[in-house]
């Protein structure tokens, strides 16, 4: 049986709006390594499971929007996949190598911020992947999502679920040291050197002078170049300004419902003051961290 198989993959993840696009983008201007625009393959298509795939799911997937932003020879990738054992991620890893060899590139990779709930499946299919999960301020990550017009307008869950991209990446962190790394967006972009030659070497990649030069890329289709355009250009230091654009009381849900997650080192001056902590769990009781879990298990086992 002939299966495709990468080597040594590289996958960013990392909560939406922390720098997930401008670090693909940068890694995807090296010479040995191809980054697919983003493909989201396991959040689209996890109804599927881990069962063996019949040829007509695997075109419907194939046919999925964001895999067509590859420009993929579809008969091409069904060739290689009906010459597999046919499983999901099996697809996920003929479709990522079909656009390495597209692009004549040794090596690749995929950039889906969500993929970083998908991490130990990624671990355990590509047993010499390396995954980089770039995290960046919350609040500046909250206040960007508002923004788009792609997101919902929920705070307090961009709030909780913000916390949860943090508190899994530690975890993954600490189970997989030599594999699964956490970099941060203020310091990629406040000495882009030093920190991508430290990521490349993570990567086993060598660092380029030219991954640092703007340019046009792969990694982000046209329709998405209006909220992802900035990652074509020189890489700048970012001030930290997101409270600034909360409200009073989007500050205090922030700062009461994300201590955890907060820097070690920060100013106690921006953490939770008992005005603000009382005001969070009035207007936002169901999303703070320590109820949000209960109440989904409630929702699901009364079907609510």
């Amino acid at each position: 049986m002939n299966t495709a198989r990468l080597k040594k993959p590289v996958f960013v993840v990392g909560h939406p709006r922390s720098g997930t696009t401008l670090l693909a983008t940068v890694l995807g201007r090296n010479s040995e390594l191809a980054m697919p625009p983003e493909t989201q393959f396991f959040i689209e298509n996890c109804d599927f499971g881990d069962g063996v795939l019949s040829e007509s799911n695997a075109r419907l997937i194939l046919n999925r929007s964001r895999l067509r932003d590859l420009h993929l020879d579809e008969e091409e990738v069904m060739g290689c996949f009906l010459n597999s054992d046919r499983k999901l991620v099996s697809l996920f890893e003929i479709i990522i190598d079909r656009f390495r060899a597209k692009f004549g590139k040794a090596r690749a990779g995929e950039k889906s911020p969500f993929h970083l709930f998908y991490s130990r499946t990624l671990l355990a299919h590509f047993p010499h992947s390396r995954i980089v999960c770039i995290e960046r301020n919350g609040s500046d990550v909250v206040a960007s999502l508002m923004r788009m017009p792609w997101s919902h307008r929920k705070f307090s869950r961009h709030v909780f679920d913000w916390c949860k991209s943090i508190e899994y990446a530690n975890t993954l962190e600490a189970e997989f040291p030599d594999r699964f790394r956490r970099v941060s967006f203020e310091k990629l972009t406040r000495d882009p050197k030093s920190q991508l030659s430290e990521i490349c070497a993570f990567c086993d990649l060598e660092y380029q002078d030219q991954m640092l030069t703007p340019s046009e890329s792969e990694t982000i289709p046209e329709w998405e170049r209006d909220w992802k355009g900035a990652a074509f250009m020189n890489i700048r230091p970012k001030e930290t300004v997101g409270e600034e654009a909360l409200s009073f009381t989007q500050r205090a849900i922030f700062r009461t419902f994300a201590n955890r997650e907060m820097d070690a080192g920060v100013d106690r001056r921006d953490l939770a003051t008992v005005r603000e902590m009382i005001m969070a769990w009035v207007l936002a009781w169901p999303y703070h961290p320590k109820i949000h879990p209960y109440l989904q298990r409630a929702r699901a086992r009364f079907g609510l």
